[in-house]
């Protein structure tokens, strides 16, 4: 019993750790407004017209 015990004592400290981990790396990118170039970077890929232009052609024989 002492062993389930001290799992999620574990896996509860090791969670906490974590998500402490995460807010400060969101807060870091925020504060040096990489979050936001990152965010119009991938707007930018996904919005991006085709490099090329397509021309229907006609062939008459």
């Amino acid at each position: 019993m002492s062993k389930s015990i001290m799992a999620r004592i574990s896996r509860c400290v090791l969670l906490f750790l974590g998500g402490i981990a995460l807010g400060y790396s969101i807060k870091t990118l925020m504060d040096d407004g990489l979050l936001d170039k990152l965010m119009y970077k991938t707007r930018d890929m996904m919005y991006k017209p085709a490099d090329k232009e397509y021309v229907d052609v006609e062939i008459e024989d």
